[in-house]
């Protein structure tokens, strides 16, 4: 209830007396300072203690008189309120009073009105269910916790969106439920509960009921939310009589929701929103029948003035929409996408503000570019609340503190590592235990989704681990909700903990198939407590497997992998039970037939010799059968490998490896080196579009990378662990596009040509300051009048002592290889007009846009690339491939020749196999090129520019390749993975960096039937 301060007169004692007396009967926490009690108790200063209740009330209640009116310090009081923002509330106790300090306000009338007490109940419990009014006493981040409706005050960011939501809340008419979908952790849960509720509490004519989540029974927690929303107008029902209303009335949700609107006093109400949280629950904890009923409840309640809103993710969207039960109601869906980065700012400051803390200006750039995306959300809270911890008005949320913390994403593992420590401390067990323990707090379903599981208390296996996670709960990682209704479950505060923390990570992805398969157990145990199924020998043998390890340590009376809960060990007891009894039948049944069969023996023996016959026959058609079976488990496991690359890279690469344990083809190899290769090692931001790029190793042994771009610039990059540190200022002076670039072989002299025949030279001996050694003048430099070059490359990664081969855009390119064996020739479909000046103005460059097959406008819509014998024009051919995505623009081979990098109009840069081994025969240039050896690509596009890339360059050693394109961007591509395809030992790699393959649970999962095997083992 409200925080209320009675401001009176000292000579209105008793009329401050009652009004103490009224409102406190109404469950508001009430100051009176004459209250000897509640107020201020002798030897208190008693001006400091009526200074702080002002400040924390939520509204001040003027007992107006003659006497106040007349009273300075009464005067001072109203002065306070206003100051802090608390809503004044003017009570008239005397006819015709009035006080000129709030003649803007609507006064309240206790003379000759009865009601007055109601009346004062009405206004003062809209502004309790708004979140307070008072001066902000407590840290106003909440961290992994969720915004609630007490909150409502330090709620921001999402202003644009709760305006739209309550827009469209109020325009649904009958029968309709509206859900509020996005991704876990885009802030779904705060911009229900302490947005939208503490809006419309404040909205006339609606009523709110307490957000809640689902659970296992999502009918008792409705139950609870109705009954404490009867209890705010004065209704004392209990959550028990309400739930067994709702479950036993027909139409109940409707016809308390009338009672509900028809009780209490004030202004008129006509509708009821109820708020349900986290609906992934429904399907993910709450068994069929529950849901069942609890959606019936739901659709018989929205024929009248209830009105439904779920907040849930976006990947359980279709579920609600295919609940039967809900296929009368229209139901709606509310897209809610990440915080944007421009609100990034405002969620620290302003809740900093209200709280009377200070932020230090360079911390809020920090925090907003650590955060990197709306995604990261939970974490920007968490970190925003260790900063907070132990803070009061006035103090500073400081850089050197975040420092501390580790910034946004160290916060959370450094408090989570910390907890952990304490845990392992006060609970005497290896932190493998608490972890293993704390990875039973999420749970899969179905689909393979993560999600947030609760665990009872009781069901631990130890004190000690629940010692151990009340640490948990009490640093407020884990979470104890009030919604529990009095049991103890626990869980994790926020899903970010299961993802971010990679402790937890990494114990719950050891446990997937476990988890996976205890999950289905629980819900089946549930299914069979009301009446479902259990289990035949087959499906119990496959899931106490994984469980257990074996079925026979299941039947010995072992420890799960898992701490499966009781009611599922009861299920797995009973079908374990069904399954001996069916066979002992089995085996009664077998000794009559073996009587019976012995007579058929004689006959059987004539029959052999054409049952061998029939046998040889069917032996190979089950191998064949077999191999079938055993080719689409791992097309299957490469296709999980696939969906789970970009969340869990480990997990991808032990997937791939099962598939290629089982079935060790191509398939299985290029998806390990996807999922090695597929991310750049950095990405360097120049600004204007990458035309010419070369390395050198220079006589100090460092790499360098020189960058030419079309703002006729040259900037220099050193590669230091392969992290670039960008050298200097930009190189200047040419005129146009940079078209080419080349080192000397000690990395002391760099000569660059631009589109317009100009070339420059410059000193590098002093990177910090390179020297320009020559004038400009026209013509590109010779190799002898620039020293010898390498990894020199054009705007089409181009030697130069190639370039004149190439006198149109998208025209005859050849390229040889550094030891001049082979060379390439990009030849295109057909060629464009000749190649015009670019500068940086250009809008045709800044507008260079793609579909999703290239590039839009004229030029070859496909090209051709053909590796030949060195050097020259008409040379025998080895092998040929087609590009589909426009003309070749940029080619360059690794330092050894075995891989080939092409670039053409397409976003992603190709690789291909060039050694000897990959490369045919030697041929002229006669007969159909079709029917020529084609050149084997070598995984997947490496994919990351937005825009097509321009040119390329190998490193020195060939470890590393850079692209640099129309997006501004040069990206470095680590191909440690690449050449272990090359030389056919990327399963031995992958294991490396996947540490292992699956585990024997994972593999049950995946591979029914399948023999467990482990490339990675000794």
């Amino acid at each position: 209830m409200a925080r209320i301060f009675v401001s009176h007169a000292g000579s209105d004692g008793e009329l401050a007396d009652e009004v103490h007396q009224r409102l406190s009967e109404r469950q508001h926490q009430v100051f009176l300072a004459r209250n000897i009690r509640e107020g201020i108790p002798p030897g208190d200063l008693w001006k400091e203690r009526l200074h702080q209740e002002l400040r924390a009330a939520d509204a001040v209640v003027c007992v107006l008189t003659d006497a106040y009116n007349a009273s300075p310090w009464c005067a001072y009081e109203i002065g306070i309120a206003h100051e802090v923002g608390s809503l004044l509330v003017p009570l008239r106790a005397q006819p015709e009073a009035s006080s000129p300090l709030l003649d803007d306000r609507q006064y309240a009338v206790a003379v000759d009105n009865p009601q007055w007490a109601a009346d004062l109940d009405v206004a003062l419990r809209r502004i309790d269910a708004a979140g307070g009014r008072g001066v902000w006493e407590r840290s106003p981040f909440p961290g992994l916790r969720p915004f609630t409706r007490d909150m409502a005050r330090v709620f921001y960011g999402r202003d644009d969106e709760l305006r739209r939501l309550a827009h469209r809340l109020r325009a649904l008419s009958d029968r309709r439920l509206l859900l509020v979908v996005g991704g876990s952790g885009c802030g779904k849960s705060s911009l229900v509960s302490a947005g939208l509720t503490a809006r419309f509490s404040e909205e006339p004519g609606w009523m709110v009921a307490e957000p809640f989540v689902p659970g296992r029974d999502p009918t008792r927690k409705l139950a609870l939310a109705l009954a404490n929303a009867a209890g705010s107008v004065g209704v004392p029902w209990t959550a028990t009589e309400v739930d067994q209303r709702l479950r036993e009335e027909p139409g109940a949700l409707a016809s308390i929701t009338e009672e509900l609107l028809a009780a209490g006093s004030g202004p008129s109400r006509d509708r009821l929103l109820i708020v349900v949280d986290q609906g992934e629950e429904l399907f993910t904890r709450t068994p069929a029948q529950a849901r069942s009923r609890f959606a019936t409840l739901l659709s018989e309640g929205l024929g009248g003035a209830v009105r439904v809103v779920v907040a849930v993710r976006s990947e359980f969207q279709d579920q609600w929409f295919a609940v039967p039960e809900l296929r009368g109601a229209n139901l709606h869906a509310f897209p809610l996408r990440p915080l944007s980065r421009e609100m990034f700012s405002v969620v620290i400051t302003e809740p900093a503000r209200v709280a009377g803390l200070r932020v230090a200006p360079e911390l809020v750039s920090r925090m907003v570019e650590d955060t990197e995306a709306g995604e990261a959300l939970p974490l920007l809270a968490f970190t925003l609340e260790e900063l907070a911890r132990g803070l009061s008005r006035g103090d500073l949320l400081s850089a050197a503190r975040y420092d501390q913390l580790g910034g946004v994403r160290g916060a959370l593992t450094i408090r989570a590592d910390a907890v952990l420590e304490e845990a392992v401390t006060a609970a005497h067990l290896p932190r493998e235990v608490i972890l293993a323990s704390m990875a039973e707090l999420a749970t899969i379903d179905e689909a393979g989704r993560r999600t947030r599981r609760r665990v009872d208390f009781g069901e631990l296996s130890s004190d000690a681990l629940r010692t151990a996670f009340g640490v948990f709960v009490d640093q407020r990682l884990l979470s104890t909700p009030a919604e529990s209704l009095g049991t103890t479950a626990v869980g994790v505060v926020h899903e970010a903990l299961l993802t971010a923390w990679q402790p937890l990570d990494s114990a719950i992805r050891e446990r997937e198939a476990a988890l996976f398969t205890e999950g289905q157990v629980e819900r089946a145990a549930a299914a069979w407590a009301r009446g479902g199924p259990l289990w035949g020998a087959d499906r119990l043998t496959a899931a106490t497997t994984v469980l257990w390890g074996a079925h026979g340590q299941f039947g010995k009376g072992a420890e799960p992998v898992v701490n499966l809960n009781r009611a599922g060990r009861q299920f797995l007891a009973a079908c374990n039970q069904r399954a001996e009894s069916e066979a002992r039948r089995v085996r009664l049944r077998r000794r009559r037939v073996v009587s019976l069969l012995s007579i058929a023996l004689v006959v059987a023996l004539t029959a052999a010799a054409l049952a061998a016959v029939q046998t040889a026959y069917a032996r190979n058609a089950q191998r064949g059968a077999d191999r079938a079976r055993i080719a689409t488990l791992a097309r299957s496991l490469l296709t999980a490998a696939d969906d789970v690359r970009a969340t869990d890279r480990v997990k991808a690469l032990r997937l791939a490896l099962a598939a290629a344990a089982v079935h060790p083809d191509l398939a299985s190899q290029e998806n390990l080196l996807q999922s090695l290769a597929a991310d750049p090692t950095g990405v360097i931001t120049v600004g204007a579009p990458v035309t010419a790029l070369a390395f050198v190793r220079t006589d100090r042994g460092e790499i360098l990378l020189a960058a030419g771009a079309a703002d006729a610039s040259v900037r220099l990059w050193l590669l230091r662990a392969d992290e670039p540190a960008a050298v200097g200022s930009p190189l200047i002076g040419l005129h146009g596009p940079v078209t080419a670039l080349r080192f000397t072989t000690d990395g002391r002299s760099l000569t660059a040509d631009d589109s317009l025949g100009t070339t420059l030279a410059w000193d590098l001996t002093d990177l910090a300051a390179p020297r320009l050694t020559t004038d400009e003048h026209p013509g590109p430099t010779s190799p002898a009048s620039s020293g010898a070059t390498i990894s020199g490359a054009t705007a089409d990664g181009l030697p130069s002592r190639a370039a004149a081969a190439r006198d149109e855009a998208f025209g005859p390119l050849l390229v040889p290889s550094r030891d001049l064996s082979i060379q390439v020739d990009a030849r295109p479909a057909r060629v464009a007009a000749p190649l015009r000046q670019v500068t940086s103005a250009d809008p045709a460059l800044a507008g260079d846009q793609q579909s999703a097959e290239g590039d839009e406008g004229p030029g070859p819509v496909t090209g051709a690339l053909t590796v030949r014998l060195c050097c020259g024009d008409g040379k025998p051919a080895l092998a040929k491939a087609d590009t589909d995505t426009g003309a070749v623009r940029a080619v360059a081979f690794s330092p050894d020749r075995r891989i080939l990098a092409s670039a053409d109009a397409g976003r992603g840069v190709r690789l291909w196999a060039t050694d000897p081994d990959s490369l045919g025969r030697p041929r002229g240039d006669t007969g159909d090129p079709s029917s020529w050896p084609r050149l084997k690509p070598i995984g997947q596009p490496l994919a990351g520019h937005t825009l097509s890339p321009l040119s390329l360059a190998f490193s020195p050693e060939g470890t590393v390749l850079a692209s640099g394109a129309n997006d501004g961007t040069i990206r470095l591509w680590d191909l440690t993975a690449v050449h272990e395809f090359v030389a056919k030992k990327i399963v031995a790699y992958a294991c490396q960096r996947a540490g292992r393959g699956l585990d024997a649970s994972s593999w049950q999962y995946y591979l029914p039937g399948v023999r467990f095997r482990d490339l990675c083992s000794p």
